[in-house]
């Protein structure tokens, strides 16, 4: 089980939803429990997310001849988009070759994650492609 909730300045525990925090031990009275806290992470939305392939994606596979139903071909040019943004790590490769590597884009959170998209808008632009807002009526109802 997981619950959101706060820990104020005392470290006293305030869960979001007081009431089902209160079921939930029900099951566990009487008995020695384990508790763990982790900080909450506000990564990408599933909307920005939906929006990055939908859109983003499928217009540079579009514009750059790859099928985007392919899935090798549309992870390819996801990772062809985030070099070009400089979203990479430098690396060694074999025999001393510097190699970009791609970053993740899982973990971002949603500021982090509309910056990415705000950069591959204006790579978008520079190559001649109109990426609409991930906020617009197009955007929203995008399909990966």
């Amino acid at each position: 089980m997981a619950y959101a909730g706060h820990v104020d300045g005392a470290g006293k525990f305030h869960p979001s939803n007081p009431g089902a925090f209160k079921f939930a031990g029900i099951p566990f009275k009487d008995k020695d429990v384990i508790v763990t806290f982790e900080e909450r992470k506000t990564t990408r939305s599933n909307r920005q997310n939906r929006a990055f392939y939908g859109i983003v994606v499928k217009a540079f596979c579009e514009h750059m001849g790859y099928r985007f139903i392919n899935a090798r071909d549309k992870e390819f040019v996801k990772d062809q988009i985030l070099l070009g943004i400089g979203h990479y790590e430098i690396r060694k490769g074999l025999g001393g070759k510097v190699v970009h590597e791609v970053k993740s884009t899982s973990n971002l959170d949603t500021r982090a994650f509309k910056e990415l998209y705000e950069a591959c808008q204006q790579l978008g632009a520079e190559n001649g492609l109109v990426i609409p807002d991930p906020e617009s009526a197009v955007a929203l109802g995008a399909k990966a």
